[in-house]
């Protein structure tokens, strides 16, 4: 029993002996750590500024830009207004519906299928100015954008009113459509106010733009 007991004594002793060696394995784990941990900060870093530059990427790309593309709506209204002194009557041929101006610069609103049938079947609303549409997006799409186009402004208008009568002739006859419109409607005005009163311009704008004014 001695014996026995001397062996398991013995055997408690080198076990104990062992204990002073893990301090060592534990200072050979501790010194591979900075470097592990530098190459873990060296590539969160990298991945964080991959992101911002990912993010920077998706705001800045042109399919995250949306420009909204205008898309024709056949049974939206438009608003058109009549650039006649006087009654401008139009007739539209798909409804057979009547619509009415009954003087300069009213407003009546009409749908785009419409005005794609008034281009189509009745120009001379869109050729001879009659009327008046602000939307560039509809004008476009109706292929009439280009009566509408102003190569002279408003300003100058009343300066011309102020040349010689053959001046005045040869100035209107290079206008467009639309700019003869919009010095028939300015001359109208200042007549009306009191301020074209001289015959010589006002018979070289009849002859011009073929009108007559109401004096």
């Amino acid at each position: 029993m001695a014996n026995t007991t001397k062996s398991t004594s013995k055997s408690t002793s080198k076990s104990g002996n062992t204990k002073p060696t893990a301090p060592k394995t534990a200072e050979k784990v501790s010194k591979t750590p900075p470097k592990s941990l530098e190459k873990v900060v060296e590539s969160v870093e990298n991945s964080v500024e991959q992101n911002k530059n990912d993010a920077t990427t998706e705001v800045l790309s042109p399919a995250h830009v949306s420009d909204k593309v205008w898309e024709p709506d056949l049974s939206a209204r438009i608003p058109v207004r009549s650039a006649v002194y006087g009654t401008l009557i139009y007739k539209d041929s798909l409804t057979n519906r009547v619509y009415e101006w009954g003087e300069y610069g009213q407003t009546q609103r009409l749908t785009l299928d419409m005005l794609e049938n008034a281009r189509n079947t009745q120009p001379a609303f869109f050729t001879n100015g009659w009327w008046e549409i602000d939307d560039e997006n509809v004008l476009e799409w109706l292929d009439a954008k280009k009566f509408y186009t102003a190569n002279v402004s408003i300003s100058n208008f009343d300066s011309l009113l102020n040349k010689s009568a053959e001046e005045i002739v040869a100035v209107v006859n290079k206008l467009g459509v639309s700019q003869k419109v919009q010095l028939a409607r300015r001359a109208q005005e200042l007549i009306q106010e009191g301020k074209l009163d001289s015959m010589r311009a006002i018979r070289a704008l009849e002859k011009a733009l073929n009108v007559d004014f109401e004096m």
